[in-house]
């Protein structure tokens, strides 16, 4: 007991974790220092309460020996001859023996197999207690495999046969365990060895872990390293290459080796690789994927190579980048194979859109010009013109796309001799001619020295034949054997230009001009027939004008002459009626004033009678009272003034008549408008009163001061009454308040212009006068108003309206007295007409 007290106290203060003996895995490293820094914490815990609580030094080494027994870490006292004196039970356990089985043997011997980490046999004086011994300093974290007992091997093969399967850990291996061993020697007053305390720890587990993530690591490694994009790993902090796989290296040219620890500007142009920088920044600072679609890079064996590119950063468990992922593939081929396809598909596509636009369109100029810009562009050539033969055989340049940096000859009238003489004969049989360098051609010098002048370099020429006698049917074409067309004439050519280089020009782009030729070709024979039937179109259109104006002024003639006897007829026999009523009308009003007073002089006899016979007899007071003397006294002088009234009234009333009907004035004349307006008015008086079903109508009037008119008065009555009328028409079933307001005004204005057949004559006049007759019923939508001046329209219920009334007014107003009619209108916000009409009619309206 005294020697496990000496031990444990030993055991306490002599554990150093600063000092190994030998280089060790970090991770075993790791676990070491926990399980001694906790041995160490619970010896010193439990010390320090057994010397708190416990009063005897005996019961204090009896609790210190029962915990050494319950510690699962093995801890042996050896001798200075390194004999077993003292064994816990994790020693005993974790060795393959019993505590008695290990007093007395010397641990680690050579009689023991004792190993390295990589299999070999561990030399008998390097091992951790003979070390512990001789240099008299701890050894500390020993990695050191022990053979186990047979008995505990025949253990492990019976558990592994239970489980029913092999551990990934053989029987083999079961019965070697890995240690991790401190051996700490107990040094005398003399300096002398005087035991030494051995603790040890299973590593095994943890060392096949290792193991296993080596393998792991290695596989993945593997996989990165034979991908076929490339991986490029770089530290957050400086941007330099950490990782640098197999398909980096066939990229870029660089080894691994060569790369690891380089950056960007190692490698790559500063103008690339700030960009990469700045990629690499963007992605640590948004700590998130960035993905770039395409990224042209500088190679130094493969030139300029195309790379789809995707960076992600790597963060630790913090959140804060460690590593920044980079993953590119090398697309060149197939964007390259992208954009063949892309060419050929647009290629088709041009055909066929100016096929469709042949079809659809019915501009030529917009076909021709479609067609060399869009050659110009899928080419790729300098200049697209179309040259238009003309009948010298000269010709123009009639449509033209030309690059940036070339000269124009769009308009260009260009005559070459060389080419009536010797080329077109060949063109007009349908001959196609590809140049890739002109001047190594055989064309004749003339011919050349003009192409220079515009600076051709290379040209492919298809001729334009137009069919002049055969109807193009199904797109149908008669060719002659050398692939002319018969009955075709050579209209013109269609022509490319490379002005920048020589050219050979493909197979391909021979055809395609050639079918292009072919839709231009038919979008002229098409423009001829709508030529043809635009002129048969535009004759027949004249005619059905002229038709149609002719039925229209026959309408209006007829209407105008039905209206026009309508009004005669109306106004005689208004006149008829006010001439029958003013004669007895004049008879009773000339008379009524003498009967006032006679009978005002019988009256004041009768009072003379009463006064001075107040005592009649009883016959004349009788008669008297019959008679109701007294109230006829006071009621007739009311008779005679309300029939003076009355026929003043009616006097009026036939003056009105009269003054509407203007029998007298059917000549123009300059008339006050106020006194039509007020007639009109008046006629219409029963209209505005009110009704049982129905509130009276408000007549507003702000007349300004207006000079006579020279107008046709009869008619501008009339146009009066029909815009009157039709407001009390709006105001039919309104609610209160129903309000029609009349405003005149006299303008100026510089909007009229002079009469048509004679733009020099001007009006003698600039003045007008305005006249608005507005509303408050409910308005009108902007559809019915667009109509509201045409023959026969009307929204009134069938019986009620002819929808003359406003056309005829329209006719009057605008044709009769050159002004105008016009009419504002929103629904739920009435309606008003404006009449304006000069002062002065113009010169060409006397007539």
């Amino acid at each position: 007991m005294t020697q496990i007290s000496h031990a444990g106290e030993i055991l306490l203060s002599s554990y150093d974790p600063s000092l190994v003996a030998l280089p060790v895995n970090p991770v075993l490293l790791g676990w070491a220092v926990c399980i001694t820094v906790l041995i160490i914490l619970v010896v010193t815990l439990v010390t320090s309460q057994l010397n708190r609580h416990l009063s005897t030094q005996q019961q204090a080494l009896s609790l210190l020996e029962t915990f050494v027994n319950e510690m699962q870490v093995g801890v042996l006292l050896l001798s200075p001859q390194l004999e077993v004196k003292f064994a816990n039970l994790a020693a005993a356990e974790l060795l393959g023996l019993s505590q008695s089985e290990l007093l007395s043997q010397i641990p680690f011997d050579s009689d023991w197999q004792v190993f390295q980490q990589d299999g070999t046999p561990f030399a008998s004086k390097f091992q951790p207690v003979r070390q512990a011994v001789i240099t008299k300093v701890p050894v500390r974290n020993v990695v050191l495999g022990i053979q186990r007992s047979k008995a505990l091997k025949q253990e492990c093969e019976k558990q592994e046969a239970a489980a029913g399967f092999k551990a990934a850990f053989s029987t083999a291996d079961a019965s070697i365990i890995w240690l991790q061993v401190n051996a700490n020697p107990l040094l005398a007053a003399n300096g002398e060895v005087e035991q030494v305390i051995c603790s040890f720890s299973d590593i095994s587990e943890c060392l096949h872990s290792e193991a296993e993530l080596q393998q792991t690591q290695i596989f993945l490694n593997s996989v990165i390293d034979n991908l076929p994009v490339c991986v490029l790993i770089k530290e957050a902090e400086s941007l330099r290459f950490t990782g640098w796989n197999q398909a980096s290296e066939k990229l870029f040219g660089y080894s691994k080796a060569e790369a690891i620890g380089k950056n960007d500007y190692d490698f790559f142009p500063k103008e690339q690789a700030d960009f990469f920088t700045s990629k690499d920044q963007e992605v640590l600072a948004k700590g998130q994927l960035v993905d770039i679609a395409a990224e042209p890079v500088h190679t130094p064996h493969q030139g300029v190579r195309l790379l789809h590119t995707k960076k992600v950063p790597i963060l630790d468990d913090a959140g804060t980048p460690q590593y920044l992922l980079a993953i590119c593939e090398d697309i060149t081929e197939r964007k390259q194979a992208e954009n063949d396809l892309l060419k050929q598909h647009q290629r088709a596509q041009l055909l066929a859109e100016i096929t469709l636009k042949i079809r659809q369109s019915l501009q030529l100029e917009e076909i021709l010009q479609t067609t060399v810009t869009e050659v110009l562009n899928l080419l790729e050539t300098d200049r697209v013109l179309i040259y238009r033969l003309l009948p010298d055989n000269s010709g123009t340049v009639v449509t033209e796309a030309v690059r940036p940096g070339f000269p124009a000859i769009l308009g260009q009238n260009i005559s070459d001799p060389c080419f009536g003489e010797k080329y077109l004969h060949l063109y007009a049989a349908g001959r196609v001619r590809a140049i890739a360098d002109l001047e190594n051609s055989d064309l004749l010098q003339c011919h050349i020295d003009l192409l220079q002048r515009i600076e051709v370099k290379a040209n492919l020429v298809v001729p334009i034949l137009v069919n002049e006698e055969l109807k193009i049917k199904n797109e149908e074409k008669v060719v002659n054997p050398n692939g002319a067309r018969l009955n075709s004439q050579l209209w013109g050519l269609l022509i490319a230009h490379q002005c920048g280089d020589t050219r050979q020009w493909t197979s391909f782009e021979i055809e395609l001009l050639q079918q292009l030729a072919d839709q231009v070709s038919i979008a002229l024979f098409q423009a001829q027939i709508r030529e043809q039937e635009n002129r048969q179109r535009q004759q027949l259109a004249k005619q059905n004008l002229a038709l149609e104006q002719a039925l229209k002024n026959l309408q209006q003639a007829q209407t105008q002459l039905v209206q026009s006897e309508k009004m005669v007829s109306l106004g005689q026999m208004v006149a008829g009626v006010a001439h029958e009523i003013n004669n007895p009308v004049n008879f009773i009003y000339a008379n009524v004033s003498p009967a006032r007073d006679h009978v005002k002089n019988l009256l004041y006899l009768l009072e003379l009678y009463a006064k001075n016979y107040p005592k009649p007899v009883a016959e004349i007071s009788e008669a008297a009272e019959e008679i109701e003397l007294e109230f006829l006294q006071e009621d007739l002088p009311k008779i005679l003034s309300s029939m003076h009234v009355g026929a003043d009234r009616i006097r009026q009333i036939v003056l009105s008549l009269r003054n509407f009907s203007r029998l007298d004035q059917s000549e123009k004349k300059r008339v006050d408008l106020h006194e039509g307006i007020d007639s009109t008015l008046l006629i219409l008086q029963h209209r505005l009163k009110a009704t049982p079903e129905h509130p009276s109508i408000q007549i507003v009037k702000d007349y300004g001061v207006l000079p006579p008119v020279e107008c046709y008065a009869g008619q501008l009555n009339q146009v009066f009454m029909n815009i009157c009328s039709n407001c009390l028409d709006a105001l039919e079933n309104q609610p209160a308040p129903r309000v029609i307001t009349i405003r005149t005004k006299l303008i100026e204005s510089a909007a009229w212009i002079a009469k048509k057949e004679d733009k020099n004559s001007m009006l003698d006049s600039q003045y007008f006068v305005r006249v608005s007759i507005a509303d408050n019923g409910p308005g009108m939508t902007e559809e019915i108003r667009s109509r509201l001046f045409d023959p026969f329209f009307t929204t009134k219920p069938p019986g009620k309206g002819t929808g003359l009334g406003l056309s005829i007014s329209y006719q009057i107003i605008v044709e009769k007295h050159s002004g105008q009619l016009t009419c504002v209108s929103e629904p739920d916000r009435g309606a008003e007409f404006i009449i304006e009409v000069p002062v002065k009619l113009p010169a060409w309206k006397k007539g």
